[in-house]
């Protein structure tokens, strides 16, 4: 049996690199909308009417929050909890978007089957390994040119199986995040595809 453990202190470099490409999409997002308040605050006190503080502000106080809370789906924990999936989907891949190669490129979602039940597992956790995932499959659209990155839901009432068309074997680390959340990712086919009991199956074991 794999040391999960092991694997996951072993391969941690790997979201290390990754989210350091993340943090600096987000930091390169901060310094425009600093500079862009700064231009605003310049041009106002010189009598500048173009734009007012009830047009401007706004925008750019919702550009700031979600760039705050960008950096705040980085942070790490250790607590396991009832989540749903479909949100956990959303904020990785908005979280992504943020990686210097999404700026020619899309994420799409698509859902099929069953209403998607909640799933076991530590949130932070199952976001990077999602976001890793992502990352797998963006490199291949990338390099055949293509534009659009997409994953794919199957759901029965108990199970969730994410799609992802990517022909690279996952790393120790994926494998052993997987692991952990009592999944299992396998890969095959050119489809990545990460597997997770709904909590409906945990209770009935």
């Amino acid at each position: 049996m794999r040391n999960s453990e092991g694997a996951r202190f072993e391969g941690f470099g790997e979201w290390a690199d990754l989210s350091e490409a993340l943090i600096r999409g987000i930091s390169h997002g901060l310094t425009n909308r600093i500079s862009s308040i700064a231009s605003f605050v310049q041009l106002h006190g010189m009598g500048d009417t173009e734009f007012t503080v009830e047009s401007f502000l706004p925008k750019e106080a919702i550009q700031l929050n979600e760039l705050a809370r960008a950096l705040r789906l980085l942070v790490i924990d250790s607590e396991t909890s009832a989540i749903e999936l479909a949100p956990l989907l959303g904020d990785a891949m908005e979280l992504y978007t943020h990686h210097g190669r999404m700026h020619t490129m899309r994420c799409a979602l698509h859902i099929e089957g069953e209403p998607l039940l909640p799933i076991r597992v530590v949130r932070s956790a199952m976001l990077r390994l999602i976001v890793i995932l992502l990352d797998m499959a963006a490199i291949e659209v990338q390099e055949a040119g293509g534009e659009e990155v997409e994953i794919r839901v199957t759901a029965t009432e108990m199970e969730l199986v994410v799609h992802l068309t990517c022909q690279r074997t996952p790393s120790e680390y994926a494998l052993a995040l997987a692991e952990s959340a009592g999944g299992a990712l396998l890969s095959g086919d050119s489809v990545l595809e990460l597997r997770m009991p709904t909590l409906l199956a945990l209770r009935a074991r």
